[in-house]
């Protein structure tokens, strides 16, 4: 009996082995088969090259290069020098002409010690001499041997001598961006003074360059649209900033018509360039136009133009080209740049072994664009995933009111925001890379991140402009009551219509602009992009946007 029980014990232990061999063997297995899936895997990403599966339908455009792959820098270049301009009608042609290659480039190796040498020589500089300069002042008739202005902007000079001087006074006055909140006069200081004579002549040419219908930069060598764009603006700022503080000058002399000259100048410039079909270019023509209307304002602050002044002012602000603040260029350019960037990731980071030592010194999600880079991608996928990201700009583009606009931008960021929490979690990237159509739609999410552009500034931006015209035309009115009754009125409604025909409404809240008399004049303000009263806090961004009048401020 024992024997029988211990044969049993015996064969259940021995059953209890077998099982657990067995069970052993079918988990390695497991992970066997798995490495010989993952290797294959591994081995096709390695072997086969990377590629784009692409049609002409999700490239936006129908001009393709001779190896089928779309040609967003020829497409762009054709509609950009389709606009029929002509030496004569360019004010960029008359600027460049006059002081170089200084207008277009903001690089330290721009000096007259090195100019001769460029033709031979080959660093960068030496590159960009033969590549895109004799090209474009070829294309100019401009001859590509003028050398580059030799000019220190009126505002550098300014920040040097701040640096040097003692004075307490003259460390901490903001000679430039105090327009309308003070004021200084030229017999103060007479340096800037004669900085201002200094800068007369590139502030002429660039006062009858503005005039100009057209400013246009010839750019046939550029490597994207981006460089193409962008050309002949980096100094425009810069002259703006000189005009104003001549401006400024001018009126402690009591020549408003000369101020006034250089803010129409500045107004100018800044249309010209918000014609332009990047954000960059139309939110750097806002930020001069704004300077321009702030120009006036000081004009009108300090200066006590006569009812004769004022009345030629408004006729030559109504007479100025009208400007283009539509949004059906910025959307056809950014989603050909960004198809632009999505379809080159993949010679960027194929054809530059020096990019990928950068690239794994940066962000995880740059890491991420590059290793997806070398799969194949479907394109047509991706430019769609892409392209959908910009219906939120085709809202924006057909509502009128502010505060639904600004509703949109803020739901399009949370999308955003929701987007990039998602691409933060491994499991959504390891999904989706093994497979073609999902790997192309997490490549378009990846760039979408870094390409889609910053609309909400855009639009934050050109109705402060809009905002600020207002103001401005409500200033004239006020301005021209107070001339023929001895004082500002009482209230806003005593204007109209004798004086203006229709006062306008604060465009951030669709209510009435806020006005207050006060005993040293008044104060004019919109609530501004946070629809808050601030009782006329001015400030540059969410606080009131404000014209304040004081009657002894002309003294």
């Amino acid at each position: 009996m024992t024997t029988i029980l211990e044969s049993k014990v015996t064969l259940e232990q021995s059953d209890n082995v077998e099982v657990v061999w067995r069970r052993s063997w079918f988990s390695w297995r497991k992970i066997l088969i798995m490495l010989f899936v993952f290797l294959v895997v591994f081995l096709y990403f390695c072997l086969v090259p990377a590629r784009l599966i692409i049609s002409p339908e999700t490239t936006l455009i129908t001009r393709l290069k001779p190896d089928g792959m779309p040609d967003y820098v020829g497409e762009f270049l054709l509609e950009h020098n389709s606009q029929l301009t002509n030496h004569d009608d360019n004010g960029l042609r008359m600027v460049i002409e006059k002081f170089g290659p200084y207008v277009l480039e903001k690089s330290s190796l721009m000096r007259n010690s090195v100019w001769e040498d460029l033709p031979n020589d080959n660093t960068e500089m030496g590159n960009w001499y033969r590549e895109k300069w004799i090209p474009l002042c070829n294309a100019m008739s401009i001859d590509p041997t003028k050398k580059p202005a030799e000019y220190k902007p009126i505002s550098r000079k300014i920040d040097a001598m701040k640096n040097e001087t003692k004075d307490k006074e003259y460390k901490k006055h903001d000679f430039l961006f105090s327009l309308t909140t003070k004021s200084w006069r030229a017999e103060d200081y007479p340096d800037i003074a004669e900085f201002v004579r200094e800068a007369e002549e590139v502030l002429t040419v660039f006062a009858a360059a503005a005039k100009k219908p057209q400013w246009i930069c010839y750019e046939y060598e550029a490597r994207s649209m981006i460089e193409i764009s962008l050309s002949g603006i980096w100094s425009a700022p810069i002259v703006c900033n000189d005009f104003a503080i001549r401006a400024n000058e001018r009126i402690s002399r009591n020549d408003i018509a000369g101020a006034f000259d250089d803010a129409l100048a500045i107004i100018r410039i800044g249309r010209h360039i918000t014609k332009g079909s990047t954000l960059s270019e139309r939110l750097t023509g806002f930020d001069l136009e704004i300077k321009g209307i702030r120009v006036i304002q000081s004009i009108l602050t300090y200066g006590n133009p006569s009812v004769e002044q004022i009345h030629q002012f408004i006729k030559e602000l109504d007479n100025l080209p009208k400007a283009d603040y539509s949004l059906d260029k910025i959307i056809k350019f950014e989603k050909m740049a960004e198809l632009e960037m999505l379809f080159s990731l993949h010679n960027v980071f194929q054809d530059d072994e020096n990019i990928w030592k950068d690239i794994f010194k940066t962000s995880p999600s740059l890491r991420m664009l590059a290793w997806l880079s070398v799969l194949p991608i479907d394109y047509n996928i991706a430019s769609k995933r892409m392209l959908s990201r910009f219906n939120y700009m085709e809202e924006i583009k057909k509502e009128t009111d502010y505060q639904k606009r600004k509703q949109i931008c803020e739901q399009n960021w949370r999308d955003v925001n929701r987007l990039t929490d998602a691409l933060k979690m491994p499991q959504e990237t390891l999904f989706r890379l093994p497979f073609i159509r999902l790997r192309s739609t997490l490549m378009a999410d990846y760039a979408s991140r870094f390409m889609l552009p910053a609309i909400d500034a855009y639009e934050n931006r050109e109705t402060r402009v809009e905002t600020l015209k207002n103001l401005l035309r409500v200033s004239f009115a006020l301005e021209l009551y107070q001339r023929e009754n001895g004082q500002y009125p009482d209230k806003l409604e005593a204007i109209a219509p004798k004086y203006i025909s229709v006062i306008p409404n604060d465009i951030f809240t669709s209510k009435e602009l806020t006005y207050k008399k006060n005993d040293d004049g008044y104060i004019l303000y919109s609530f501004g992009q946070n629809g808050i009263d601030d009782n006329g806090t001015d400030g540059e961004y969410n606080e009131d946007i404000v014209v304040e009048r004081k009657k002894d401020s002309a003294k």
